[in-house]
């Protein structure tokens, strides 16, 4: 049996095999997810799938067991992409292993009583607060300042130096009765120029700021995608689109902990239609104000990166169909490799570059945001800083990115 913890009550929901989803994006806003490992072993594939998916993208996965030998330990592993920690065994007879942005966690025990999991949660790896989302704020720049200082500046000039002399100046004149007339007039254009002063400084198309972080699985060509972004509408969207298994989180306002933003309003339009693609509609994303959101999804992707070894010197093939702005590979040993750019298709020799770890330059800006799925000691593992890398949502692909980072993770072991 399955049992999955949900939302801020403590709820603790019982759901028999035969009722578990079939999608991963039907646990997205599940805590955690608790379930015998014979039960987990004997799921159909397509549900065992939404599990695996659940745990690299972010969940927690928990198999019961009465033993957990090293045999039976590795069978399960074998299913997920390669973890990059090594197990910790504490107390209460628990294994963590670190499988991308999730946890999978196996207890030493068949069954597991409810007060287990309360003093459990506090694992969680995926909950919505300042742990997860807080980091972003640095590396976002304000795309929602807008004409403001020219806004400010020709107020200011219409007010104190223009209304003052035009009066002056019909006084002189004698034509003092036209102020009803000019004043009207004068403020009516002041206030389309002002109106019109955004769309003449931004324009009228969208643009904004996104962070991808990608986990390759070559094996079973997945791609495990991991992305924050902040966009900015002049005129407004009447909707977006994001595809029908990508989990998306809306945070309208950034503050401490990160927490989204109350939409209780009555007047506003938030529904949300479910068809071949996920549609927001109306106020999710406001005019002229800044939206941010975090994405996470799964991918089929054939794409790849092939290493080999010739000639006690390493090769590598780019197969992404991405251009590769940077490349990093750390060998068995923990050996440093660098290439400075690769093209899609293209073959190049790596240069050692030593034992040191380096501080990326990328890493600078949200250093957190990419952690997630970089090992402290990595070995067989590749990093790499993409270009041109194509979104695979509808709503994201046509926006002007005036700031975009790619980063691409794996593990990759020469061939001969």
């Amino acid at each position: 049996y399955g049992y999955s913890y949900y939302s801020e009550n403590n709820n603790l929901f019982w759901v028999p095999p035969a009722e578990m989803p079939s999608t991963w994006i039907s646990y997205s806003g599940i805590r955690m997810v608790i379930l015998k490992n014979s039960t987990f072993l004997t799921l159909p594939h397509n549900k065992q799938q939404a599990l695996i998916h659940y745990a690299v993208s972010g969940g927690k996965l928990c198999l019961l067991d009465s033993s957990w030998e090293d045999k039976k330990r590795e069978a399960v592993l074998s299913l997920f992409p390669p973890s990059y920690s090594l197990p910790s065994r504490n107390e209460q007879n628990r294994y963590f292993y670190k499988v991308a942005q999730g946890e999978l966690v196996f207890f030493h025990t068949k069954e597991i009583m409810v007060k287990e999991v309360m003093d459990f949660l506090w694992h969680y790896s995926r909950k919505k607060n300042n742990i997860i989302l807080s980091f972003h704020k640095p590396s976002f720049h304000s795309l929602d300042e807008g004409p403001q200082t020219t806004s400010g500046v020709i107020l200011l000039i219409f007010s104190l130096l223009f209304i003052p002399w035009l009066w002056w100046n019909l006084k002189k004149k004698g034509e003092l009765i036209q102020i009803y007339f000019l004043l009207p007039l004068s403020s009516f254009l002041v206030s389309l120029f002002l109106f019109l002063l955004p769309f003449i400084t931004e324009g009228v198309n969208a643009k904004g700021e996104i962070y991808r972080l990608y986990y390759l699985d070559q094996d079973k060509k997945n791609l495990y995608s991991k992305e924050i972004f902040q966009l900015y509408f002049p005129l407004g969207a009447s909707k977006l689109d994001f595809l029908p298994d990508t989990a998306v989180f809306w945070n309208h306002v950034i503050e401490e902990g990160f927490y989204s933003k109350s939409r209780e309003d009555s007047n506003l339009d938030l529904s949300l239609n479910w068809n071949k693609n996920q549609t927001f509609f109306g106020d999710w994303v406001q005019p002229r104000v800044s939206s941010f959101g975090y994405k996470s999804g799964v991918h089929t992707y054939r794409g790849r990166i092939l290493l080999k070894r010739k000639k006690e010197k390493l090769w590598v093939t780019n197969s992404l169909g991405w251009n590769l702005k940077e490349f990093y590979y750390y060998d068995e040993e923990g050996k440093l490799y660098y290439l400075d750019y690769l093209k899609d298709g293209e073959s190049k020799q790596l240069a050692s570059v030593g034992k040191k770890l380096p501080f990326f330059r990328f890493l600078s800006l949200s250093p957190k945001f990419y952690e997630t799925f970089i090992h402290p000691k990595p070995q067989n593992f590749f990093l790499a800083v993409g270009e041109n890398v194509r979104d695979f949502e509808p709503a994201l692909g046509q926006i002007y990115w005036s700031k975009e980072k790619n980063v691409i993770v794996g593990t990759l072991k020469p061939g001969e």
